[in-house]
């Protein structure tokens, strides 16, 4: 399932798509509070919820987590690596499905993402704790596709990765120095899952 711009939600037992254009995004001191940015759309599949600690957690937002994107391992033209969450803030949160992404050049210009959704894993409940972590795999590839130059980078460098949590209308950014991400920003992402 490949889109342009995503984000996780809860359905009702059926997996739904949307695929939203999000606006052009500003440096990441403005970004993050830009209410004008469009909230992703709803992918995921209903879950049966058995922690007894779920009805009094909020979902996790943009204030409530930081990131990171783990140094990735290589092979073939292929990158592997995890976005990392941290809940830093006070109260438990919980996160379910899919984040929505994108990457951003360091003068603030929006660069070319599409999501590629894995179900491996797929969406399940994480409640997390005051300092607990989950991730999300990700995984790209560094050769240029269809359309991309082969003599020069295959796409600008980003310098952020934008990271909306599921169903969530605001992003953090978290910061990316591995470079172009090829065909046209191509990146295959898991849903969340506790670490």
């Amino acid at each position: 399932m490949r889109l342009s711009t995503v984000a996780g939600g809860v359905t009702s037992g059926l997996v739904a798509v949307v695929v939203l254009a999000g606006p052009a995004m500003a440096c990441p001191a403005t970004a993050a509070r830009d209410a004008a940015i469009a909230p992703g759309a709803a992918v995921g599949v209903s879950q049966p919820v058995t922690d007894r600690r779920w009805p009094f957690a909020r979902q996790c937002s943009a204030r409530r987590l930081s990131g990171v994107v783990e140094p990735p391992g290589a092979g073939a033209g292929q990158r592997y690596s995890r976005l990392v969450v941290t809940n830093t803030g006070r109260r438990t949160c919980v996160l379910f499905g899919y984040s929505r992404l994108r990457l951003q050049a360091a003068d603030g210009t929006p660069l070319p993402t599409t999501l590629s959704l894995n179900t491996n894993p797929g969406p399940s409940l994480v409640i997390l704790a005051p300092g607990e972590r989950a991730a999300a795999n990700l995984h790209w590839g560094v050769i240029p596709g269809t359309g991309e130059p082969v003599d020069q980078p295959c796409e600008p460098t980003p310098a952020w990765l934008w990271v909306w949590p599921p169903h969530r209308f605001r992003p953090f950014p978290v910061s990316w120095t591995f470079g172009p991400v090829c065909q046209h920003g191509l990146i295959d992402l898991s849903a969340y899952y506790r670490i």
